[in-house]
């Protein structure tokens, strides 16, 4: 295949309008992978966060609950209205916290 002066007037200045186009595609997906990346770590340090605040709960609730009985105030409407306690006792099989992730 032989190229004329006329062609090659026309096909080398597309062939570096492609090249710059397929750098500039290039640097925007990479530039988009490292944002992505970004977001990501700073979604997993939220999430970190919200269920180390979540454990904090629990130990809190745990300690009030090895001090002894003694009114809680959560359960003073409920314990005024004549309700057992054994029908707040939790689920053997249950579990406590719910973490999910998407």
């Amino acid at each position: 295949m032989s190229l004329k002066a006329v062609e090659l007037q026309v096909a080398l200045p597309r062939t570096l309008d492609n090249s710059r186009n397929q750098q500039i595609q290039q640097n925007q997906a990479s530039l988009q992978n490292a944002m992505d990346g970004e977001q990501l770590t700073q979604q997993t340090i939220v999430n970190d966060q919200t269920v180390g605040e979540a454990e904090d709960k629990d130990r809190a609730q745990w300690r009030d609950r090895q001090k002894g009985p003694g009114p809680d105030p959560r359960k003073g409407r409920r314990a005024s209205a004549g309700e057992p306690e054994s029908a707040q006792a939790p689920h053997p099989f249950k579990g406590h916290r719910l973490d999910i992730k998407m």
